[in-house]
């Protein structure tokens, strides 16, 4: 499998221009937390080493009902918080550790090429600004 990525990636997570929102704080809610967990094992861990926090929804963060402030109580509902930066920059280092997978760079998708009965996409029409690099591990 072949990703291709408009932009240049960095060593460790850095801006780059095609995700101009990655600098604020983002939370991987817990359903997208759990799914990527099963697909990444040890991202919990990695990532919390690596300056993420866990939230407990319950016991971190206090709510106003209409009726009083909720007691705070700890619960199994667990977010991730951190930059998009960090979480992009793991995950694409933790893809590219699997067999078969690959990224070419500094590539733009100009558009798709199909079967001629127009029932299947067959491939992409690209630039490549020079030189290309391909990563892969």
């Amino acid at each position: 499998m072949t990703l291709l990525e408009r932009d240049r990636f960095h060593a460790g997570p850095s801006p780059r221009p095609g995700v101009p929102q990655a600098q604020p704080v983002h939370v991987l809610l817990m359903r997208g937390h759990q799914i990527l967990e099963t697909f990444f094992p040890g991202l919990t861990t990695d990532l919390t080493a690596e300056g993420a926090l866990l939230l407990d929804w319950t016991a971190d963060w206090q709510f106003l009902s209409p009726w009083d402030w909720r007691p705070k109580h700890v619960s199994n509902l667990k977010s991730l918080i951190c930059s998009r930066l960090l979480l992009e920059w793991y995950l694409r280092d933790r893809l590219l550790q699997m067999p078969g997978v690959n990224v070419q760079e500094a590539t733009t998708v100009n558009g798709l090429t199909v079967s001629s009965d127009v029932t299947r996409i067959t491939g992409v029409n690209r630039t490549t600004s020079a030189p290309a690099k391909l990563t892969t591990r």
